[in-house]
């Protein structure tokens, strides 16, 4: 809120756009749209409710609270962005919002630019094989599927001739690395930590196949992954690594 009063004080604005998380801002917009008159947009990119069931494995109060904001976003909003049709559902038919108010803007790198490059064959450690993620790493990610399928690759089966760097950084970050090396595997998975720019593509482009590790839940299953869209940019296969509970 304080942001928002210095820029309109030094530049002014026509309109709020706001994504989230986190599921509060359409509070900022609220004053603008009661004092000023202002438009507000709402960029849907997760679903707050499902990402809270998903990570405390339960619903309750604050499942119920994080279902309110998201009402109340979606009533203030003059128009909403959607990622996919999944999205744009859920605002017409949870947020209900009219049709013509809601547009599916789909989060697509610029194959302009975001393309094969020079590889950086430091990465594969002179072994055959790299396999590759790139991604947030929270506990909804799965990333440590991708730790624990390396460790029966390597240690269980004996492979020496694959390696996995994970790109990234994530509330996650520090356990994953850990467990990483609780299992001896730090001499084959590499991680980075965030990366932009040619460094990644750099790393990428060593990458023979990509890993998606999300688990299917509620929330993830009406998402639509930006590592998907980077590894079909770049040409590279992926799997989906898909874990019983």
């Amino acid at each position: 809120m304080r942001l928002s009063l210095k820029v309109l004080r030094r530049h002014g604005f026509d309109a709020i756009h706001a994504c989230n998380p986190p599921d509060l801002i359409f509070l900022v917009a609220l004053f603008y749209k009661l004092f000023f008159g202002k438009k507000f947009i709402f960029d849907q990119h997760d679903i707050n409710p499902e990402l809270y069931e998903v990570k405390f494995g339960k619903k309750g109060f604050f499942h119920k609270l994080l279902t309110f904001f998201e009402r109340c976003t979606f009533k203030l909003a003059d128009g909403s962005l959607a990622t996919n049709e999944t999205l744009k559902g859920r605002a017409i038919e949870t947020g209900k919002m009219p049709p013509d108010k809601v547009w599916v803007v789909r989060s697509f790198p610029d194959i302009e630019r975001f393309k094969r490059t020079t590889p950086d064959e430091s990465a594969k450690r002179g072994r055959r094989y790299l396999a590759g993620y790139v991604g947030i790493m929270a506990e909804q990610d799965g990333v440590e599927y991708l730790v624990r399928a390396m460790d029966h690759i390597v240690n269980g089966q004996g492979r020496d001739d694959i390696g996995c760097v994970i790109i990234g950084d994530g509330p996650d970050y520090d356990r994953l690395r850990a467990l990483a090396a609780e299992l001896n595997l730090l001499d084959h998975v590499e991680f980075t930590g965030y990366l932009s720019g040619a460094p990644l593509l750099e790393k990428l482009s060593a990458c023979d196949i990509g890993v998606i590790p999300d688990p299917p839940n509620v929330c993830n299953d009406k998402l639509s992954m930006n590592k998907v869209f980077e590894y079909m940019a770049l040409g590279m296969p992926f799997v989906l690594i898909c874990a019983e509970n």
